[in-house]
């Protein structure tokens, strides 16, 4: 069925590859379109899971790592935001296009993302050395943020008087 006036197309720029064409009368269906916004504003936040996913220990053998763990970070944020906070969809989940391509992997990719045990395995993995990495890092953020949202407030308080 083509697209009609009330059916319009949108073009995404969130995936690293290529642009993401959303069609409201598609073949391929996502059960929650809400990634889409999850992962826009995962772009717009920076390298947030980046850093975290740097901080955790990986002690996995590097020529068989298939799911890196930036992927792993974003696909266990972003399913415990849809509401998925215990781990038993993610079986299901890891073949969803959309959720493939908000974890930077190409929709059609057969591979798909991490499964259950995987994800259970990355959150087993986390140490209290990591945690504490975590929580030090996440607190820089925020002090790095309020020096830049008052920083310019601050300075003219202190001349002003």
């Amino acid at each position: 069925m083509p697209t009609t006036d009330c059916l319009p197309d949108l073009r995404l720029d969130v995936h690293p590859k290529r642009d993401i064409d959303v069609m409201f009368d598609g073949p391929r269906v996502s059960s929650d379109g809400g990634l889409l916004l999850l992962r826009q504003i995962d772009a717009r936040l920076g390298p947030v899971w980046g850093r975290v996913a740097a901080l955790l220990s990986d002690k996995r053998s590097p020529r068989r790592i298939v799911h890196g763990r930036l992927e792993q970070v974003r696909q266990r944020i972003f399913q415990i935001a849809l509401g998925y906070e215990d781990q038993n969809d993610a079986d299901a989940l890891r073949h969803d296009p959309l959720a493939r391509t908000a974890c930077d992997r190409l929709p059609d990719d057969a591979r798909g993302l991490s499964s259950q045990p995987t994800l259970s395995r990355l959150e087993h993995a986390v140490t209290a050395r990591d945690v504490v990495s975590l929580q030090r890092q996440l607190e820089a953020d925020y002090v790095a943020m309020l020096a830049t949202e008052t920083g310019g407030r601050r300075a003219r308080h202190g001349r002003d008087g």
